[in-house]
């Protein structure tokens, strides 16, 4: 609706998920090549408004410190924990909060939850 102030802030760095002092992690936001801002800030605050936990970012998204990002989750990015990395990573992060995936366009060939087959591609 208009600027009311500007603020420099720093941006909050990303966090391992899988560190032994970590805090528990139920529901993580887990997004892949969604490469419009608007679809992920929208996605962001969604998140944040029912209450998950973090954000875990796969090759192919836009930075969530976009400008359009912050616009669209009306500030989220700065409120969710967040980290950034391959499957392989996902599936530790899953393994290690043991996590049940839930998918909006899942891959048949899969193996969620198993470290030794890996996950997607």
């Amino acid at each position: 609706a208009g600027v009311h102030a500007v603020a420099e802030m720093d941006v909050p760095g990303e966090e391992d998920l899988c560190a032994a002092d970590a805090p528990p992690v139920r529901r993580l936001l887990v997004l892949e090549d969604v490469q419009d801002p608007g679809n992920v800030g929208t996605l962001l605050r969604t998140a944040l408004a029912f209450g998950w936990d973090a954000l875990y970012l796969l090759p192919g998204c836009c930075d969530p410190f976009n400008e359009k990002v912050l616009r669209a989750s009306r500030g989220a990015a700065f409120r969710m924990r967040r980290m950034s990395g391959s499957w392989l990573e996902l599936n530790e992060a899953v393994e290690v909060h043991r996590l049940r995936c839930l998918a909006a366009e899942p891959d048949p060939t899969a193996k969620f939850g198993t470290r030794s087959a890996g996950m997607g591609e």
